[in-house]
């Protein structure tokens, strides 16, 4: 990459090495559960209502698709998730109990094309969202979301935290 642009290779020098830390999840269910509230919100406000919801689904089980399948729609929407929100993360739930949402050790074995076609088939997850998940949870720096007009690469991310 350096050699194909010099701008490219003075801000990788900027940034240095190549050193992608992975975001912990320890399974994928609530990893996308994560990135479903934490859309389109500021992170603050992101990091309050996720926590209410885990908080939320402890009593039924813990952060799992049947815990979210058997709380109310009142007790999630009092703990700040929209209403599309909350039909979204109903629709992950239903969608990881009948398969198409991997485990999280089947998603290690699967192509990023498969991941993108079996996730968006979810309410809420897009492309862009499979990508984000397969770079910074799934660790595959390759991973180009086309669709991103940030053009989101650990690069191009990483050259934001720089001073120029």
């Amino acid at each position: 990459m350096r050699r194909s642009d010099p701008v490219l290779a003075e801000m990788m020098d900027r940034v240095g090495g190549f050193a992608l830390e992975l975001r912990p999840m320890e399974d994928l269910f609530e990893a996308i559960l994560r990135m479903i509230i934490y859309q389109q919100l500021h992170g603050k406000a992101a990091k309050s209502i996720h926590g209410r919801v885990v908080a939320a689904l402890e009593p039924h089980g813990g952060v799992t698709p049947d815990a979210l399948l058997k709380i109310s729609d009142a007790a999630l929407r009092g703990a700040g998730l929209s209403a599309n929100k909350l039909l979204a993360i109903r629709d992950l739930a239903r969608k990881s109990r009948e398969g198409v949402v991997p485990t999280l050790k089947e998603a290690h074995s699967l192509a990023d094309a498969e991941l993108v076609l079996r996730l968006t088939a979810v309410r809420g997850i897009g492309p862009w969202t499979v990508q984000m998940l397969l770079i910074f949870y799934l660790g595959r720096p390759d991973v180009w979301p086309t669709g991103d007009f940030a053009m989101a690469t650990w690069y191009l991310w990483r050259s934001l935290d720089t001073e120029l």
